[in-house]
């Protein structure tokens, strides 16, 4: 809905049409720019969580460390 906002009012006839669409132009780039650090910070936090919780699963492979009797 937006273009089409912004293409009714960017025609040769509207006096302000270049600045529009200088505007537009420089907010692609900035929603791209932005876009790229959220997707950058989000796998920060994905990595730093993994840190602070680590695996998803803890299983030990069979290991019964000294002293313990097995439960399995």
């Amino acid at each position: 809905m937006l273009d089409f906002m912004v293409n009714a009012f960017s025609n040769n006839e509207n006096p302000y049409g270049k600045l529009i669409q200088i505007n537009k132009k420089g907010f692609n780039k900035k929603l791209h720019k932005s876009r790229k650090h959220i997707g950058a910070l989000t796998e920060q936090l994905r990595q730093l969580t993994k840190l602070l919780y680590g695996f998803k699963t803890e299983k030990l492979k069979n290991t019964v460390l000294d002293g313990q009797v097995s439960l399995f």
